[in-house]
């Protein structure tokens, strides 16, 4: 310490909740034999965590001047939960080279919050693919856990990191992958409703719920739905009686064992046709994926593949009111990703080569709508062969 300035503050440490004010008091004396101005500084911290009262001093000889440091740190994950050291100086202008500095701890308490956004919020297909952004907007270190539930508790939800740590200010990316317990064999896609929930350690931030939606696919493509599917009959017009007749014929009847028979053969023309097709005697199936994608935005439509010996995949859409490109990206069940592949609204499609090896379920294509202004609503095919 000069023996020309004299320095007391009121504490030497403090601690502070990131948002709230603490305050050190300061008095500087000038103990020389003449006049003197005592410049006051703080060294080692951010300017914008703290405010001077008072910055310099004019004093006669013995006579003192008090002011204080009001400490901020923001509330922000810059503001990280630890010791920062710093000092308060005060120096001579008659003499520079004489100074004082007083060592504070300031002590930066902890405050935990974090945010969620789920990418796509809808997935249509046999498996609804996610990605899941964590981001940590506190500032101490949190692990959160994560789980999945749908109201009907049919969904499995499957995390590629279960329990991710996430450092202040940082922010981490999860894939989440959706399995439906019960899926329709043919016709309209079953809508489930699902909530993806994380939850910090105990003590920390309140538990974050995000919504997200699942239509999963029928079991049986659509185009056997459509080669199967019965149509109305239009209503026959009785025939007029012959002239000069006053009998009119009754239509005669099967006899019920014969329309049971006949209803049991076609079941079985159908069961055959469906295992020819299922077996691979007739091709594998196209699936036909309707979508509405905004502007900007992409989509993501999980399905299986329809056996072990598909190697190729050819996806073609069709789409109005988008005069740009689409583009397509295939996941795979072990979480690997083709290079992103354009459509164009003109027509033509992709290809996707793809090993089954990697698993039957658990595919997705994602789908993004690259126009800025415009709606793409249309239909994705994706055809499967051993080529």
């Amino acid at each position: 310490m000069a023996d020309i300035i004299g320095v007391s503050i009121t504490q030497a440490s403090v601690q502070v909740v990131p948002g709230e004010s603490a305050t050190i008091g300061i008095t500087v004396k000038n103990a020389s034999n003449v006049v003197d101005v005592l410049y006051i500084a703080v060294e080692g911290l951010d300017p914008s965590w703290y405010q001077l009262s008072v910055v310099q001093s004019s004093l006669f000889p013995g006579d003192e001047a008090s002011g204080t440091l009001t400490l901020t740190p923001p509330k922000t994950s810059d503001a990280i939960a630890r010791s920062y050291p710093f000092t308060i100086k005060t120096t001579s202008q008659k003499d520079p080279t004489q100074s004082t500095s007083s060592p504070v701890e300031l002590e930066v308490q902890p405050f935990h919050s974090f945010e969620m956004k789920l990418h796509p919020q809808k997935a249509t297909g046999a498996t609804g693919i996610y990605r899941l952004s964590i981001k940590n907007t506190g500032n101490a270190d949190l692990n959160i856990d994560l789980e999945g539930g749908d109201p009907e508790d049919l969904c499995s939800f499957t995390f590629d990191h279960q329990r991710p740590r996430v450092s202040p200010g940082q922010e981490f990316e999860v894939e989440v992958q959706v399995t439906p317990g019960k899926r329709p064999f043919k016709g309209r896609a079953k809508a489930y409703r699902l909530t993806i929930t994380g939850t910090p350690d105990p003590g920390t931030a309140e538990p974050v719920s995000i919504l997200a939606e699942l239509d999963a696919t029928a079991r049986l493509p659509g185009f056997f739905g459509r080669m199967f599917g019965r149509k109305p009959r239009a209503p026959r017009t009785p025939r007029a009686a012959a002239p000069g007749s006053s009998i009119t014929k009754e239509k005669r009847r099967l006899p019920r064992w014969a329309m049971i028979a006949a209803g049991a053969a076609v079941a079985v023309i159908i069961l055959v046709v469906i295992l020819v097709f299922t077996l691979g005697g007739g091709g594998l199936p196209t699936y036909e994926i309707d979508f509405v994608i905004n502007p900007d935005q992409t989509s993501t439509f999980g399905f299986d593949l329809p056996d072990g010996e598909a190697t190729r995949i050819d996806a073609e859409a069709e789409w109005s009111k988008s005069d740009d490109a689409l583009v397509v990206v295939i996941h795979r069940p072990n979480g690997r990703t083709s290079d992103p592949l354009p459509i164009s609204s003109s027509g033509g499609s992709v290809t996707f080569f793809v090993d089954a090896a990697d698993g039957l379920s658990g595919w997705a294509i994602e789908v993004t709508n690259t126009n800025s202004i415009e709606q793409a609503d249309g239909v994705l095919k994706l055809s499967f062969s051993k080529k």
